[in-house]
């Protein structure tokens, strides 16, 4: 906040109390979402939807989790209440950020959204082919990740979350000699893509650069 002092925070209802406690942000720049609602800004809109975050293979249970101080509650109540947000700015372009794992419900209450880029998280913990159908019914153009990028340092710091998160099948298809594999892993998700949503590009984007999107046209 210090670096963009007028950026507007949308946060989850439950988690806006603990986190200005954690961050001393102030209550001015603070939207207190839920699922469902929409706002409209003179060079913006944004949609809200409620996402999921219970990915962990054994559970994620409370009373292992909360702490009782600020930046305990803030990161339990975030998973409570992931959100999703469709961006449509100014000029038309639509943007689908999206969190957390995928359900068997968020293909149909995303369905038909169709935006020019879905921001989608990828994890190992994630079946490639729920979430290609994910893509599918959303009808996204351009795929590009984000999230995976901390697995493997989390993998060699924490090695005993892998056991807890991950399937055997899982491990055995993105760990090369006991190392989380980027490589291997991105090029799964991306074939499993190919097959089933033809038309759909997944791009992983470099850190630190610049990139413009735009319509383009060839003639044939």
């Amino acid at each position: 906040m210090e670096k963009f002092p007028g950026a507007r925070l949308f946060v989850g209802d439950l988690s806006t109390d603990p986190l200005c406690a954690w961050q001393h942000i102030s209550l001015s720049n603070i939207y207190r979402v839920h699922g469902g609602e929409e706002y409209t800004f003179d060079d913006v809109n944004i949609q809200v939807f409620s996402g999921r975050h219970t990915e962990s293979a054994k559970g994620t249970y409370r009373d292992t989790t909360v702490k009782g101080d600020s930046a305990s509650l803030s990161y339990w109540f975030g998973f409570l209440e992931l959100m999703n947000y469709y961006v449509t700015v100014s000029d038309g372009t639509r943007i689908l950020v999206w969190a957390g794992m995928t359900s068997p419900d968020q293909k149909y209450r995303l369905q038909g959204l169709k935006p020019d880029l879905a921001i989608m998280h990828l994890s190992p913990k994630q079946d490639p082919y729920m979430l290609a159908d994910l893509v599918k019914s959303i009808g996204a153009q351009v795929v590009i990740p984000h999230h995976h990028d901390l697995i493997g340092p989390l993998a060699e710091k924490h090695p005993e979350m892998v056991d807890q998160m991950l399937s055997a099948q899982a491990k055995d298809a993105y760990f090369v000699d006991g190392k989380f594999n980027k490589e291997a892993f991105i090029g799964y998700f991306s074939s499993v893509l190919e097959e089933m949503v033809p038309h759909v590009n997944m791009m992983e984007l470099k850190h630190h650069k610049w990139y413009r999107f735009g319509l383009a046209f060839q003639q044939l």
